[in-house]
């Protein structure tokens, strides 16, 4: 069994103990130890995860989603905290991503590269495709944008060697758990495309998503496109949405509204089988 644990995430829950943050972090336990699936943005990790009754110290393996700062900047505050040894992220993670509004560029990167990494002896492990990192626990990456109606907005821009280009978000990774028969996934934040992700996964592994967890990026999206994106999650077997941070309440009502899945919005302090 794998279970998942928010430790960071834009809502409380019933937990009222716990700091609120804008970001993401969840605590993944199976039989063979525990991770981190992202970090948030800062040391928020740290205050709740005693809250919770969990211990951080256990934590040798950390996968972050991509590297835009609410998702990966916690990374240096939890190894000042925890035995990390093992990083797993996307290809071209370490380009310093921003904001694009006008002429003004807005940092929104991880804050830390493959010095910080050597420095503290950390393994960094880039999955272009997918890994397995315990048994039916998989990191997959490659993911691509493939409905008309997933746009990536164009603000999101990353500096490369050829200059500030758009942000395709080459280092989206998610969570896969293979029950055989059925799978189950964690996302970070969708930009490429909740749809598209789930679509890449059934493709790679011959099995239907049933489980989709965490953010799905609809917080900004008009009504034809949510709308689009419930319409092929239910056609791709998705039975049950855990949704949150990035999926915009909009987009939670109309999933409610449907009446095709089972719906939960999960907050910091909730816990789920994956």
């Amino acid at each position: 069994m794998v279970t998942c644990t928010w430790l960071v995430e834009n809502g409380q829950s019933e937990l009222l103990s716990t700091h609120i943050v804008h970001g993401l972090s969840c605590f993944i336990h199976s039989e063979e130890g525990a991770l981190l699936f992202d970090c948030g943005p800062d040391a928020t990790l740290l205050y709740n995860a005693p809250l919770m009754g969990i211990d951080l110290c256990t934590v040798r393996t950390v996968v972050l989603s991509h590297s835009h700062y609410d998702h990966a900047g916690g990374f240096p505050f939890l190894v000042g905290k925890a035995p990390v040894q093992r990083l797993y992220t996307g290809p071209h993670f370490f380009e310093p991503k921003y904001a694009k509004n006008g002429e003004v560029l807005t940092y929104l990167g991880c804050g830390f590269d493959t010095a910080f990494l050597r420095k503290k002896d950390i393994l960094v492990e880039e999955v272009p495709l997918r890994v397995e990192i315990a048994k039916g626990l998989w990191v997959v990456g490659g993911f691509q944008s493939s409905h008309p109606y997933e746009q990536i907005p164009s603000r999101f821009v990353k500096q490369t060697g050829k200059g500030i280009v758009p942000d395709r978000f080459e280092d989206e990774v998610c969570l896969v758990v293979d029950h055989k028969d059925s799978l189950s996934m964690l996302v970070g934040c969708s930009h490429v495309g909740v749809a598209s992700m789930v679509a890449r996964v059934e493709q790679l592994f011959g099995s239907p998503v049933t489980k989709l967890y965490g953010g799905f990026h609809l917080g900004s999206s008009d009504d034809k496109t949510i709308a689009s994106t419930l319409s092929e999650l239910a056609s791709c077997q998705v039975q049950t949405l855990g949704m949150c941070h990035c999926s915009g309440s909009h987009a939670v009502d109309m999933a409610c509204n449907g009446h095709q899945f089972a719906i939960s919005v999960v907050h910091t302090g909730d816990t789920v089988v994956l």
